[in-house]
């Protein structure tokens, strides 16, 4: 009986384990050039939890889908920055100290620019990639 049983726990970890990692991964973390972005992903929206501060945004790469509703809440420290994106007509000032919320739907395809457009921060490497599929 002891046998018998666990025969049958064996079989039901290796069918879960099996799935479990046969399954797609489309939710929960994007690595971004070294950096992990926490996300949450449905089929018609993705939030994402981003840093930003003295020229940089963390991550400072996103992936997307056409026509999803993307909200980007941005944790920026120290002064004045910006989160913008020209090809979209996105341009949020994000203020340091606080959380700013970012809301857009991308509608249309292609490898898109974001940056601070504060003075010198670009150009000081403020910039990441934004790519809707």
């Amino acid at each position: 009986m002891n046998k018998l049983i666990t025969a049958i726990v064996v079989i039901i970890i290796l069918i879960g384990g099996y799935y479990w990692l046969a399954m797609p991964k489309t939710a929960g973390q994007i690595t971004a050039t070294g950096n992990v972005a926490t996300t949450t992903q449905t089929a018609t929206a993705v939030t994402f939890e981003m840093k930003s501060g003295g020229f940089y945004f963390k991550p400072n790469s996103l992936k997307v889908k056409l026509g999803q509703l993307v909200t980007i809440n941005i944790d920026t420290a120290g002064g004045m920055h910006t989160f913008t994106i020209d090809e979209l007509g996105v341009n949020v000032n994000t203020p340091g100290g606080q959380v700013t919320t970012v809301t857009f739907t991308p509608t249309k395809k292609g490898t898109f620019e974001f940056y601070c457009a504060m003075a010198g921060h670009r150009a000081k490497g403020q910039v990441g990639t934004l790519i809707v599929e």
